[in-house]
């Protein structure tokens, strides 16, 4: 489990690309109870793959 910080580390992106493509549907944040995005391993294979056109 990551937040959103670490997640934008590990895929060499910022917060706010990930945040961005959250709102876009490329990823998918799961939320805790108090409301911040937690990410996992799936999402960080997910952001990592090419994006086909």
């Amino acid at each position: 489990m990551y937040r959103i910080g670490e997640f934008a580390k590990r895929i060499n992106r910022s917060a706010s690309t990930d945040r961005r493509w959250e709102r876009e549907g490329r990823i998918t944040a799961k939320r805790t109870a108090t409301g911040q995005r937690y990410f996992d391993d799936s999402e960080i294979r997910q952001a990592l793959q090419p994006r086909l056109r």
